[in-house]
């Protein structure tokens, strides 16, 4: 039965496109039904054309909040009143907050996987290897430059925007002092090197799920009991490479950790209350 909506109700929804898969309305309305919150969290499928036009209605409808997720992390930018500094510094927002008139933008993507990881090994003077360059991902490794990570190598497949990737890495240089170096991933060699000396290694890119499910970014022989591997993808809970990782014996992270981490935090910014992250993970995914 769908949650009750009344004329008191708070609501939120997640926009994107696709969006049936994701299971953030079942996260946010089974915390809102332990709290006791009036408060239901929907699921709305919208594509970046139409995102001005729904953004300004939900606004207007009296909507509390907002996720979004692809494609539009970075297509809302310009559609926002604000953003907190590490939306600014990823460009990338999966958080809107209404606050009066106001629209503002926050990222907790990054901040969820470090949360996750930090069970395990601290963030601040590490080095990090991280596959991708998507929202996701420049949330994550621009959340791990403000936590105090000392070198962050970053791998993906040479794309148009390597360019402008490099110019905003070194304004991350710059602003937070971490070390931070865009790779091509066909660069065996730099990525042998920086897997030796890192001690977490995180996928954000679509490899391990859907089409690419048997995919993993990171060879088996690089991988060793001495990392911390972590993977943005929930579906399957166990990729190919968090398989890999187990089997050389390093602890690892999966997407459903990130996934109710950075939910936590996105409540928190809507509501001020503390997520029940464990009940949450026991009834939805049992364990």
């Amino acid at each position: 039965m769908p949650p009750r909506i009344s004329a008191q109700t708070k609501t939120f929804a997640v926009l994107g496109d696709p969006v049936g898969h994701s299971l953030s309305p079942r996260i946010h309305n089974t915390s809102f039904a332990i709290l006791g919150i009036d408060a239901v969290y929907l699921a709305h499928r919208v594509g970046a054309a139409e995102l001005p036009t729904v953004l300004s209605g939900l606004q207007a409808a009296g909507y509390a909040g907002l996720n979004l997720t692809m494609p539009l992390k970075t297509t809302v930018l310009p559609l926002l009143d604000e953003l907190t500094e590490r939306a600014a510094q990823a460009q990338a927002v999966n958080t809107v907050i209404f606050s009066g008139e106001s629209a503002i933008g926050d990222i907790t993507d990054g901040a969820g996987m470090l949360t996750a990881i930090e069970k395990l090994t601290p963030i601040a003077n590490a080095e990090i290897t991280i596959f991708g360059t998507g929202g996701a991902a420049r949330a994550i490794y621009t959340a791990a430059a403000l936590h105090g990570a000392k070198r962050l190598n970053i791998f993906n497949r040479p794309k148009p925007e390597f360019p402008a990737l490099r110019e905003e890495l070194a304004a991350l240089r710059q602003s937070t002092n971490a070390e931070a170096e865009l790779f091509s991933l066909a660069d065996q060699q730099n990525l042998a090197a920086a897997l030796t000396t890192s001690s977490v290694v995180i996928n954000a890119t679509a490899m391990g799920m859907g089409e690419q499910r048997d995919l993993s970014p990171v060879p088996a022989e690089l991988i060793s009991a001495a990392h911390v591997v972590a993977d943005a993808v929930y579906q399957p809970r166990t990729t190919k490479l968090l398989a890999q990782a187990r089997a050389a014996g390093a602890q690892t992270v999966d997407g459903v950790e990130m996934l109710i981490a950075q939910a936590a935090l996105s409540e928190y910014s809507w509501l001020g209350v503390q997520m029940p992250v464990a009940k949450i993970r026991r009834e939805i995914f049992g364990r």
